[in-house]
Parts: C-alpha cells; structure tokens; sequence
C-alpha cells in the first residue's frame, strides 16, 4: 500500500524523505494524505489516488508513522464497509472467493489465508475461518488451475494471478 504524504504531514509524522513514486497498478492500494485545520480541530484527508474517494480522520494523537498507518488502514476499513453496497460490491461478493478477491485488491500484496479470514470477518463480507479460506483457494487453484483468479505463493500465501502474470 502507498501513502503520498503532503510535506505538513510528512513533518507531523517523521517519516523521512519524500521521493516520487510512481501510481500503483492495484487503485485500492495508492492514497495521498494531507494534515489540515478546521476550526480549531487538526484532521487528515485520506484519499484514494485514482478514484479519488476519501475518508477524514481526527490527527490528535498521530505522531508517527505506525500510529498513522494504524490510523489510516482503519479508516479505509470503514470506508470500504461504508461504501460496499454504493460501488456495486454488495451484488458482486456472492462468494468467499469474491470475498478474497475484494481484500487482496485492498491490500495490493500476497496474504496469509488466516489474515484473509480475519479481514473478510472483519469488513463483514464473509462467514469464514482460516481454514474455510484456505481450502476455498486452494480448491479454486485446483479445478481451475492456470484459469483460477488465485495462485498459492508458498508459505501460506495467497496472491491475485494478475499479479504473477506479466
């Protein structure tokens, strides 16, 4: 996942240096972020680089990266949960590999299938367990093999097919 950090909120955090990046292929994973001040009340604008959705979050208390990265995950979180239905997910997630699909495109990056199970748990997307998960992928791989919208990494780990190609 990128974060593009304005200068203000690269100072607030102490993130260090500030280089170009360029635009992720995954859109879920590319956000810009900037501190502002409304009232007397400091917040930071989250929003996603390509479709521009965004969240705003209180910046009390974020004064370095982890607890920014805490801070922001989360709020994507609510954000997705908040706006399944209005991009068209609700309808499209008819299954828990619709499901895994969702979160590795959030995500942007390989995933274990208990942090699957934990993160489709969570966005209420899917009754799943860690192991339901992990046969569910590992079963897909298998009927449908180079077909399959999944491969398996190793170790656990689970990717988008999209991604491995190319």
């Amino acid at each position: 996942m990128i974060f593009r950090l304005s200068q203000k909120l690269n100072a607030k955090i102490k993130a260090g240096s500030l280089g170009p990046l360029p635009l992720n292929e995954n859109p879920f994973a590319d956000w810009s972020a900037l501190v502002f001040i409304a009232g007397r009340t400091q917040y930071i604008l989250l929003s996603n680089s390509k479709s521009l959705y965004s969240t705003v979050m209180f910046g009390k208390g974020i004064t370095n990266t982890s607890h920014f990265i805490e801070r922001a995950v989360s709020s994507n979180r609510e954000l997705v949960a908040l706006k399944l239905d209005e991009w068209g997910y609700g309808t499209m997630i008819g299954s828990l590999l619709d499901a895994c699909q969702f979160v590795l495109n959030d995500q942007g990056e390989p995933q274990s299938s208990y942090w699957l199970a934990s993160q489709i748990m969570e966005l209420k997307l899917w009754r799943a367990s860690e192991a339901t998960v992990r046969d569910a992928l590992n079963q897909d791989i298998q009927r449908l093999a180079q077909d399959s919208r999944f491969v398996y990494i190793g170790d656990d780990e689970f990717a988008l097919r999209e991604w491995t190609e190319g």
